[in-house]
């Protein structure tokens, strides 16, 4: 990819934050990716960002997480706009190991978390992380990846953005944070060069308001129809659809919150809905068959399975 290339490169519309299939002893099933990449295109999913939050990256090696990379390259076969691969890990090499490696086999961008044990003191260490990754990977699109109620790190993406002028592979972050201050500022200041794309979904519609071009989602993954139905309502100027659309999701977030909110129960719901991704791996917990239960009654109580 070349410096014009890079500059011009643009992730828009629904991004899909997948699950890492497991079998039921924990362990890696990468034949199950197949048919999961025919749900999300089936079901309007545009790009996917892989081995984040939702795809459990922090719990696998860096040996899982170079096979499962290599799997959805190879599986997609180009029909997703682009391949986001998270590198992110606990330390520098292993983001740049994962950085080089993604690069090598075709991904289309990366994406990384700052160092979550020893955590950055400053934006100005964020910024000197980020080259450093850029360096390991200098053909490939980089993106911060924005997460403080994950990750602790809790400087503003406007403080951080403002020292990264000079990476020419940055172009722009995933923001997990519900701070719309701190996204209508960078949006603001920095749309011509930074590609901004927000990952809070129950927070979508706001977020089209402020000029998000590009969300991610963990919820994509069994509300892609539904999501891309807001965006279309938006795009249309019908505001009343597109909340309607935003309100259904916020009914099933409603639910996935109330058993926790968390990547277990999420993946419970996608297994609920039809997918065959397995268990969470530890230390995540999935519900129990009692709670399996009960979150499909709610989900049914709201209509769930006719609306998606």
């Amino acid at each position: 990819m070349g410096s014009q290339d890079l500059k011009d490169f643009k992730i828009t519309g629904v991004v899909a934050a997948p699950f890492t299939p497991f079998d039921s002893d924990g362990e890696l099933a990468l034949e199950k990716i197949d048919p999961y990449i025919e749900h999300l295109l089936a079901n309007g999913v545009k790009s996917v960002y892989i081995c984040g939050t939702t795809g459990e990256g922090p719990s696998l090696t860096i040996d899982e997480r170079k096979k499962i990379a290599e799997k959805w390259v190879k599986a997609a076969d180009g029909r997703f706009k682009a391949i986001i691969v998270q590198v992110g890990s606990g330390n520098l090499k292993e983001v740049e190991e994962l950085a080089r490696h993604s690069e090598a086999i075709g991904a289309d961008a990366i994406s990384t978390i700052p160092t979550i044990f020893f955590k950055p003191s400053n934006p100005k260490v964020i910024a000197e992380f980020l080259q450093k990754v850029s360096n390991a990977a200098p053909t490939i699109p980089l993106y911060y990846y924005h997460n403080p109620n994950m990750t602790g790190v809790n400087f503003s993406l406007e403080s951080i953005l403002n020292l990264c002028t000079n990476i020419k592979t940055l172009r722009g972050s995933k923001f997990t944070s519900d701070n719309l201050y701190d996204l209508s500022r960078c949006i603001f200041l920095s749309s011509d060069k930074y590609n901004l794309l927000y990952a809070v979904d129950e927070q979508i519609l706001p977020s089209l308001t402020l000029g998000v071009k590009g969300s991610v989602g963990s919820t994509y993954n069994y509300l892609g129809k539904v999501v891309n139905r807001l965006w279309k309502a938006f795009d249309d100027g019908d505001i009343e659809l597109a909340r309607k659309e935003q309100n259904f999701m916020n009914e099933v977030i409603a639910v996935l919150k109330k058993y926790g909110g968390n990547v277990a129960v999420n993946k419970t719901i996608a297994n609920i809905t039809g997918l065959d991704l397995g268990p969470p791996r530890h230390p995540l917990v999935q519900p129990s068959d009692e709670d399996k239960e009960k979150i499909k009654k709610d989900l049914e109580a709201i209509d769930y399975f006719n609306k998606i």
